[in-house]
């Protein structure tokens, strides 16, 4: 059995006009997305902005009864606006809702212990080309058969607090 789920998704970033460690540490807006979200890094001038990905998919209508044995997850590229490219990750992270009320308990979740790493979805050194669907195979044991799926994406520069540079960030999209 296949089964497609309407996502809610959408990204939250974190700004600071000068410390990389509060930008990473602290959501300053938490964004739904319609058709493109941001992921990545970035230093203009003295200012640090970091931005997570989170993919939420209502995965109870599967059968109480029935065996999971394989999911994907497909991720839709939009711009590559890096100059410096970079791993994009996957951890299952189980929330707290609403996401967006709740955005500085959940922001660095994305990626701490409360959270599965799942896999390197891209590195954006392979390419990044607008409208290709990149996909990720996950653990199907982490699928939610109760209630929602729910995914952070995140670039492993984030991940490794490694202060960026300049611009390292993609646009990234989703479908049903």
């Amino acid at each position: 059995m296949i089964i497609y789920g309407e996502t809610s998704d959408g990204d939250i970033e974190g700004y600071d006009s000068s410390s990389y460690a509060a930008a990473r540490s602290t959501a300053t807006d938490c964004f739904s997305i319609s058709e493109e979200g941001d992921l990545g890094q970035k230093k203009v001038g003295a200012s640090y902005t970091v931005y997570r990905g989170y993919l939420s998919f209502p995965t109870s209508d599967i059968p109480d009864e029935a065996t999971v044995t394989s999911a994907t997850l497909y991720v839709c590229a939009w711009d590559d606006l890096s100059g410096t490219d970079f791993l994009i990750q996957v951890y299952r992270y189980a929330w707290q809702e609403p996401l967006c009320d709740n955005r500085e308990a959940n922001y660095d979740g994305a990626y701490g212990g409360s959270a599965t790493f799942e896999g390197t979805l891209r590195d954006t050194a392979d390419g990044w080309v607008t409208d290709t669907y990149y996909s990720l195979s996950l653990d199907p044991s982490g699928i939610n058969k109760t209630g929602d799926s729910k995914y952070a994406l995140v670039s492993k520069e984030d991940v490794d607090n490694s202060e960026p540079t300049g611009v390292e960030y993609v646009e990234f999209g989703t479908a049903e």
